[in-house]
């Protein structure tokens, strides 16, 4: 995972990509026994994005001004394709889920506040795109909704994913 973390600032910070994947060498896909199994890969997941903002605020930025760092430029976007149950199954695990969630890290985002909910059968709940705050008659947030609000956070044109795709303004700052 550390050497992951290395190769991507340092292709980041010689302009070699603008995008990197850091994929612990792991298995999430655990249904069992989850307080043992999930916790200690949520904490080495923590250890690990402490490494990686540490190295990212540690790296002069690419367009080299002095005071830059890459943390200025570099938005870190944590998410899976699937996420877990709120109750915990027979094997003391958790199932596959629809609902996810998504932690962004970087410039241009309003930071410190969780965005979303969900109701009393942990359905996720809508939000306002324009505030980021709850809104029960609007669907859940979509994939298409984070990739139109990351085009609108990079000042790319979030309606090339399609009509109806509103970015979440509300987190940007």
């Amino acid at each position: 995972f550390e050497s992951q973390i290395e190769l991507a600032v340092q292709a980041l910070a010689r302009g070699v990509a603008e995008c990197v994947t850091i994929s612990p060498p792991v298995s999430w896909d655990t249904h069992t026994d989850s307080d043992n199994q999930q916790s200690q890969l949520w904490e080495a997941f923590f250890i690990g994005m402490g490494r990686l903002l540490a190295r990212l605020d540690a790296t002069p930025a690419t367009d080299r001004a002095a005071t830059a760092k890459l943390s200025d430029e570099v938005v870190v976007v944590v998410l899976s394709e699937m996420a877990r149950t709120p109750q915990l199954n027979a094997d003391s695990g958790r199932d596959h889920w629809p609902w996810t969630s998504v932690m962004l890290v970087g410039p241009g985002l309003t930071g410190g506040r969780a965005v979303g909910g969900y109701d009393a059968g942990y359905t996720g709940l809508g939000i306002d795109p324009a505030s980021g705050e709850i809104d029960p008659d609007r669907a859940s947030p979509s994939p298409a909704q984070l990739g139109a609000t990351l085009l609108a956070l990079a000042d790319l044109d979030p309606s090339a994913l399609g009509p109806g795709v509103e970015p979440l303004t509300g987190i940007l700052a």
